[in-house]
């Protein structure tokens, strides 16, 4: 494994963006690569922020969020993931998560969880989006992943169709191999 940093490219969509990152992994690796990128996406805002998720938290923070979906009854959102793969000749295959909308966005913050690694693990701002976001399965609990304990957020994650399982999929089909399980 390798961690580089990689130019990321302004793109109306996570997919162009992650399609760029492994293009560039690959130009400087010359071989098979991997990335990922994600965003966070608001079913009322028609995506937003997406792909400009990090600018969006630099500069206006979650609480800039939550000020645009004041008064707002659609709260469906969720984090877009999307899985990059540059092959040995350098073709490029993009991966997104079947599902985008997956949870609903609190109207204010939550407190992180005592017991929970989420705080010390996302201290970026991407973090901030933890405070606010609350799963699906986790709804009649009312608790957004900064709440949750690292054994309940590592069970969500283990539960999610992620990007990383379509990208597993198609790979052990790639290879003349059973799928891991269907996506969506």
């Amino acid at each position: 494994m390798c961690e580089m940093e990689l130019l990321e490219v302004q793109a109306d969509s996570i997919g162009k963006i992650c399609a760029a990152k492994a293009q560039a992994a690959y130009a400087a690796l010359g071989g098979n690569v991997v990335v990922q990128d994600s965003g966070f996406v608001i079913e009322a805002l028609n995506g937003f922020p997406g792909p400009y998720t990090k600018y969006v938290l630099a500069t206006i923070g979650v609480d800039g969020l939550l000020k645009l979906m004041e008064g707002q009854p659609n709260r469906r959102c969720g984090f877009a993931a999307c899985v990059g793969f540059a092959d040995l000749d350098g073709k490029i295959h993009v991966f997104e998560e079947p599902r985008q909308y997956f949870g609903k966005l609190r109207e204010s913050r939550a407190s992180t969880h005592e017991g929970s690694a989420v705080g010390k693990a996302w201290g970026h701002e991407s973090g901030q989006l933890f405070e606010v976001f609350i799963p699906d399965d986790s709804e009649a609990a009312g608790l957004t992943l900064a709440q949750m304990s690292e054994e309940q957020l590592t069970r969500y994650r283990q539960r999610r169709h992620s990007a990383f399982k379509v990208f597993a999929n198609w790979l052990l089909v790639a290879k003349g191999r059973t799928t891991l399980t269907a996506p969506g």
